[in-house]
């Protein structure tokens, strides 16, 4: 009914293959091994290379500086996003020991499937997630991966809502940074004007900021970012302690919290369907994968492979931080964002007036230098997701159609974030619609049809 050629175009077909792959043994002697493999139709059998040990891979010559620690905290700043204020009510009500156990299954899923992506794009040749899902699963599973990403990536730069939040307040009492910043305001000020603030900090912050076409020149911000969330940890465990030593700190859940819950087993079903997408895409990043594949230097799937490693653990440790020192010393008082504990009226019995002022600034201030950075990250795969949509088969980075389409493009993305943060009046609506299909589509179920569909799973699994 349908010839070789039309399906190579709609959707390639796996059909097994015996490849021959030279690899090397201990002695540094050669082998021909023929390994059996699922391969598209229409892909080189030369061409599709799957790698069996560290040995297999063909490192370029490279003199220039080393990557590795500049990408790895690149990749922290991207997962550390506004989802880690939501982490530590969810720790709250599942038990400590529960909610460890769930995010460090987590953040294997998500290294593992990074590395199946990684290891794609080496078989296919391919640089973009639209272009290896297109290769390994066919043209509509591509408009797929792109509409999973544009809906994740725009639904996390709403985070300008958090910027409002953070620079103002309660628009009917301003407590924000502004407010503690330039004490006497009226509260009809333009400062505090909301739409104002938006504007201001799109056009004079974010716009300067989104026109760097390399992520590499950013490290800077991203190191800021990150630096600021480990001062946030520092600050709850800083009160965690003060609530301790005064006698004051509440005790750790071991089991979950079933009250919290609901009384219904439905409601109780209700609750843990909004609780997992928090816990589930707390690492999600693979919207960032491929960027990032061409910051790393010297490149190889072993490095990426033990960078993702090195982020994934450094922002599990600081989500467990966070939570568990924030339960401390809150415990049943803890709000639904962890932010909102930081401030005076929460901080002013443990740490004293001065203190609780000193510490609600520095956390709001360094939050919102983390926020900035998680908003430049997301938008960098934002546009670049747009302009394939635009341009289809035609797109090609660095190219003269591209770089045209580059600034139209930011600039249109901005004014619809900044649309949506000033139409939009609640984040955490847009966080857990996209956290549930969305960010779950990105991270783990195209990720799965990919490797599943290019490579043996005994052969990923044990390569690195």
């Amino acid at each position: 009914m349908f010839d070789n050629e039309s399906r190579n175009v709609n959707a390639p077909l796996l059909q097994p293959k015996l490849k021959r792959v030279q690899t090397f043994d201990k002695d540094g002697g050669s082998l021909d091994v023929y390994r059996r493999s699922l391969l598209p139709v229409g892909i080189d059998e030369d061409t599709a290379v799957i790698s069996c040990n560290e040995s297999d891979e063909r490192i370029e010559p490279y003199d220039g500086p080393n990557t590795f620690g500049s990408t790895s905290i690149s990749l922290s700043k991207v997962i550390l996003g506004s989802g880690m204020l939501v982490i530590p009510k969810a720790f709250l009500i599942l038990g400590i020991p529960t909610g460890m156990v769930v995010l460090a299954l987590v953040g294997l899923l998500t290294w593992y499937t990074i590395n199946g992506l990684v290891h794609a794009a080496e078989q296919t040749g391919k640089n973009t997630y639209a272009s290896v899902v297109r290769t390994c699963c066919g043209h509509p599973a591509k408009w797929g991966i792109l509409g999973a990403v544009f809906s994740n990536c725009l639904g996390m730069c709403t985070v300008c809502i958090i910027f409002a939040d953070i620079l103002i307040g309660d628009p009917e009492e301003p407590d924000g940074l502004i407010t503690v910043l330039i004490p006497g305001l009226p509260q009809d000020s333009l400062a505090l004007n909301r739409k104002a603030v938006l504007a201001v900090l799109t056009g004079a912050v974010l716009l300067p900021l989104t026109l760097p076409r390399n992520l590499t020149s950013l490290s800077f911000l991203n190191a800021m970012g990150v630096g600021s969330v480990v001062a946030f940890a520092m600050s709850t465990t800083l009160v965690a302690g003060a609530a301790a030593f005064k006698g004051e700190a509440h005790a750790l859940p071991m089991l979950p919290d079933w009250s919290r819950l609901g009384e219904s087993p439905l409601a109780i079903g209700a609750a843990l369907l909004a609780i997992a997408p928090i816990l589930l895409n707390a690492d999600i990043c693979h919207q960032s994968v491929f960027p990032l594949m061409s910051v790393l230097k010297p490149f190889s799937k072993l490095s990426f492979s033990r960078m993702t490693a090195l982020s994934l653990m450094v922002c599990n440790l600081l989500y467990t931080l966070i939570a568990v020192t924030s339960i401390l010393a809150f415990g049943p008082d803890l709000g639904d964002d962890a932010l909102s504990n930081m401030s005076a009226v929460h901080l002013e019995p443990l740490i004293g007036v001065v203190g609780a002022s000193i510490v609600g600034c520095v956390v709001r201030l360094g939050y919102f230098v983390s926020l900035v950075g998680s908003f430049i990250l997301t938008l960098h795969p934002l546009r670049h997701c747009v302009l394939e949509i635009i341009l289809g088969s035609n797109f090609e980075t660095e190219s003269t159609l591209e770089k045209r389409l580059f600034l139209p493009v930011t600039l249109g993305l901005l004014l619809a974030c900044y649309s949506m943060a000033v139409l939009i009046p609640s984040i955490w609506v847009v966080i857990s619609l996209v956290g549930s299909v969305a960010s779950t589509l990105m991270g783990f179920i195209f990720p799965a049809i990919v490797i599943l569909a290019t490579v043996q799973v005994k052969v990923l699994l044990f390569q690195h």
